[in-house]
């Protein structure tokens, strides 16, 4: 079941063609030297909203990533994973209607930008003085070639499409006119991220804009039905704006 379900993602977001050994040396995208991980995102944080509502974020050590758990002042609890990419903390709940974005350290508080999986609009979340993320005005818009290797450290070739929408921006992967699947994405600084959701998980791109390239690696959680528990997955993307 694990093998057909990790299967399944791998072809469901890779799309175009595997690359040889000599193209993966050639793009620089060695896996080995793509794992990110960031201790002191672990512990409990009081966030606020743009209203001033109140929730809390328990952080924890999760594999090579994290598990986070909010929770309302009425008890009211969710959950999701993270997994530390350029400095900051990418992460996705999959509670309806599916969510994710990043956290960024900001002194012993953080700072988070978030959107949906349909891209109807943004939230954010803070700590009491902490700055507040807000979304880049720059327009990533355009169509990319893009390369990196599956979980299972196959490179592979694809292509997708950004198209803003408001403030956030919806995220077409393999054809701009009959994608393969469809997404959404958030820019905040020189961060964007962009999710989609796939065989139950949220699969979660994060890159640091460089001029016309997004430099990232993405991760999703998965759970092993034979081993009975949950796993977390990560490997390095490059994207290049055509």
């Amino acid at each position: 079941m694990r093998n057909l379900y990790l299967s399944a993602l791998a072809l469901a977001f890779t799309g175009c063609g595997l690359l040889s050994n000599s193209q993966n040396e050639k793009n620089g995208t060695d896996k080995s030297s793509v794992r990110e991980q960031d201790p002191l995102f672990e512990g409990t944080y009081k966030l606020y909203n743009d209203e001033g509502d109140a929730l809390t974020l328990t952080i924890t050590e999760f594999e090579e990533g994290y598990k986070l758990r909010w929770e309302t002042p009425d008890g009211d609890s969710w959950q999701g994973s993270g997994y530390v990419i350029e400095g900051v903390l990418a992460v996705e709940s999959p509670k309806d209607p599916g969510t994710f974005g990043f956290y960024e350290k900001q002194g012993e508080g953080l700072s988070g930008i978030f959107t949906t999986l349909e891209g109807d609009g943004y939230f954010i979340e803070h700590s009491r003085g902490a700055r507040p993320l807000r979304p880049s005005s720059r327009n990533l818009s355009g169509a990319y070639s893009v390369i990196g290797f599956d979980p299972s450290g196959e490179g592979y070739e694809d292509a997708y499409y950004l198209k803003r929408s408001g403030r956030t921006y919806k995220v077409l992967w393999g054809s701009e006119d009959e994608p393969t699947l469809a997404g959404a994405g958030i820019a905040s600084g020189n961060i964007f991220v962009a999710g989609v959701g796939v065989g139950g998980s949220i699969v979660v791109r994060l890159y640091k804009i460089s001029g016309s390239k997004l430099d990232g690696r993405f991760f999703y959680s998965y759970f092993d039905d034979m081993e009975f528990k949950e796993h977390l997955t990560s490997n390095g993307e490059i994207a290049e704006k055509e």
